[in-house]
């Protein structure tokens, strides 16, 4: 069966004919993800998707023909939205505080709010000194 058949069966609803059509270029897609994401795992993440994605969004297609191209574009995009969303990801571990700015109006909320509690466990603890002295 050709491209063009199994698109049209794709977009019909079929998810076996989708299935067979990404199959076919499975180490292509992997490649891609890959490329972007520096490790299977996220590689994987990326192309399932992608594959729910192209599901979905299947009957966007206007060409048959560029079923591949159109699906990449895809994945190539969700690649980068993970990206996006790993970057505005910071974990406990990594953080690590300016030591020798002050937090002003101009900074985030979350690091004036964190410089606040800083300041408060100091006062506690300068108040609990000058208790025992």
């Amino acid at each position: 069966m050709s491209l063009m058949r199994y698109v049209k069966k794709a977009k019909k609803g079929d998810k076996e004919a989708l299935l067979h059509l990404i199959l076919l270029e499975k180490e292509s897609y992997y490649k891609l993800a890959f490329s972007y994401m520096g490790n299977a795992n996220d590689a994987m993440d990326a192309m399932e998707d992608m594959i729910v994605r192209v599901y979905e969004k299947i009957d966007q297609l206007r060409d048959p023909e560029v079923f591949y191209s159109w699906s990449k574009t895809i994945l190539a995009n969700g690649c980068k939205s993970m990206l996006h969303k790993r970057n505005k990801l910071v974990l406990v571990d990594e953080w690590q505080p300016d030591q020798e700015s002050e937090p002003s109006c101009s900074g985030k909320a979350e690091t004036n709010w964190i410089a606040l509690e800083n300041r408060r466990s100091c006062a506690d603890c300068i108040s609990r000194v000058g208790q025992s002295i």
